[in-house]
């Protein structure tokens, strides 16, 4: 197959979703999950490689080459894959108070989701008792490493600019892990039809803790302890009652935004 003739399928937001988004549709047919898209954040780093590579000889029925996580993609980086207007794009978020909680514990590791525009910052707290002295100020440092991640209302109108509103399906991870008929407008979207509808609620990757459980449940800690005044400031009403024209449902409602 001519790899400039696949449509690459886009799936955001990190943290909120895209992983279980992921696993479940290379449960499928048709769909190929790139080389880099595979890799952590670090690893994309380390590469100099953001965006995914698909083996050509290994597309065989290739429905959409998946390139995970990459919300905003730069145009000129995919250059000599066929035209970008066949491409889509799947946005996912979820409870974004268990967003930010999470974003804020894997950033703890030095990781980041969206580090292509920014130098990779490494683990600057290593031992527990760290952790557990954090200040508010320095939580929301953490959180800031990925300051796009958090504003989707920054983020909606920037693919608006890059994909027309047909090529766009917007979901809740609730919603497509609980609701079959979420994962039947899905297949209407991509044209395809699925071989099952078992959606994964934790993606199949290894836990990131495993070897830092310590530092784990220390994070967990000094976050409990901010939780309120982080969730203030980076959880706005008005911005979610923007999200919701966008994702046809009412957000403030759905995820008791005061």
């Amino acid at each position: 197959m001519d790899i400039k003739k696949i449509p690459i399928l886009f799936i955001g937001q990190c943290k909120n979703g895209s992983n279980s988004m992921t696993h479940f549709l290379l449960t499928q047919e048709g769909f190929i999950e790139g080389e880099t898209a595979k890799a952590s954040c670090r690893k994309r780093v380390e590469k100099k490689d953001y965006y995914s590579n698909w083996d050509k000889n290994n597309l065989s029925g290739a429905k959409y080459l998946i390139d995970k996580s990459l919300v905003v993609p730069d145009l000129q980086y995919y250059k000599g894959k066929g035209s970008f207007k066949r491409n889509k794009l799947i946005y996912v978020i979820r409870n974004p108070y268990l967003g930010i909680k999470s974003h804020f514990l894997v950033a703890l590791r030095g990781e980041t989701c969206y580090s292509k525009f920014l130098p990779f910052v490494p683990r600057d707290y290593i031992s527990k008792e760290e952790i557990l002295k954090l200040s508010f100020k320095q939580v929301c440092s953490i959180i800031e490493r990925n300051p796009l991640k958090i504003a989707h209302t920054i983020i909606v109108p920037k693919i608006y600019r890059i994909f027309p509103p047909q090529h766009i399906f917007f979901t809740t991870l609730e919603d497509i892990s609980k609701d079959k008929n979420e994962l039947k407008r899905l297949e209407i979207f991509l044209g395809v039809k699925f071989s099952a509808y078992r959606f994964p609620h934790k993606g199949k990757t290894i836990n990131k803790y495993d070897k830092e459980l310590e530092l784990y449940k220390a994070g967990q800690m000094v976050f409990k302890k901010y939780s309120r005044m982080v969730f203030k400031k980076y959880i706005i009403k008005s911005e979610w009652e923007k999200l919701s024209g966008y994702f046809r449902a009412n957000l403030v409602r759905k995820y008791n935004i005061e």
